[in-house]
């Protein structure tokens, strides 16, 4: 792993938190805000999963980061990979043990963030991997109505 890489996630937890008060990737249209409060601010994982830096999502993984932890706008690492289409990170956090059907978030699960970003071959392989069609929750109700707001066929 980069030692710069190391610094920021892991090793200099002021240089990570003061990066997303600078630069949320979650909110990248916001001015800096420098008095987020640092339960305010997501793990580190859910953002390495956010931004598909693989290397790193597995290293903090082996690092005995939490799979199903908690945050940020998508709720859940396995939730804001999938709704940027990153299938590897996505995939290498259900091997650790995420839930494909954790709710939570503005997206409310996995399967809708997906089918709202037209990442059908991660809608797919969610499906493949027993997510629930119907579950309810997020700013658009389920998958079918996320999928309809995004225009998929």
């Amino acid at each position: 792993m980069n030692p710069f890489v190391e610094e920021l996630f892991v090793s200099k937890r002021d240089c990570f938190l003061n990066w997303i008060r600078i630069c949320d990737p979650d909110y990248p249209e916001h001015k800096p805000d420098f008095l987020l409060n640092e339960k305010d601010i997501a793990p580190q994982l859910y953002y390495a999963s956010l931004l598909g830096l693989r290397q790193v999502v597995d290293w903090l993984l082996e690092k005995n980061a939490d799979a199903n932890s908690e945050g940020g706008f998508g709720g859940y690492p396995l939730i804001a990979a999938s709704s940027e289409g990153h299938s590897q990170v996505a995939k290498r956090l259900v091997e650790k043990g995420a839930d494909v059907n954790a709710k939570g978030g503005e997206y409310g699960s996995a399967l809708q963030a997906a089918s709202l970003h037209n990442h059908g071959q991660i809608v797919d392989w969610l499906l493949e991997q027993g997510a629930y069609v119907n579950d309810q929750g997020g700013s658009h109700g389920n998958a079918l109505q996320a999928a309809a707001c995004a225009g998929s066929n």
